[in-house]
């Protein structure tokens, strides 16, 4: 029932705020160049690596290093 609740809720979650993303996709796409989504490789628990994605905020090849 929980695993229910869960799927159903970021399903419910995810068609209401994809209006939102695409406009902010064209909105990134509009006002400069280059992919509207960031990708960086990261070390999270246990040294374990993965791979972040969210919007891109700075120009491409800008990587803030921090």
């Amino acid at each position: 029932m929980k695993r229910l609740l869960d799927i159903s809720g970021a399903v419910a979650l995810l068609s209401v705020s994809l209006p939102l993303w695409v406009c902010i996709i064209l909105a990134i796409r509009v006002s400069t160049r280059g992919p509207a989504f960031f990708s960086q490789q990261r070390v999270g628990k246990g040294g374990k690596e993965f791979r972040l994605f969210k919007f891109r905020t700075l120009l491409p090849g800008r990587e803030n290093s921090t």
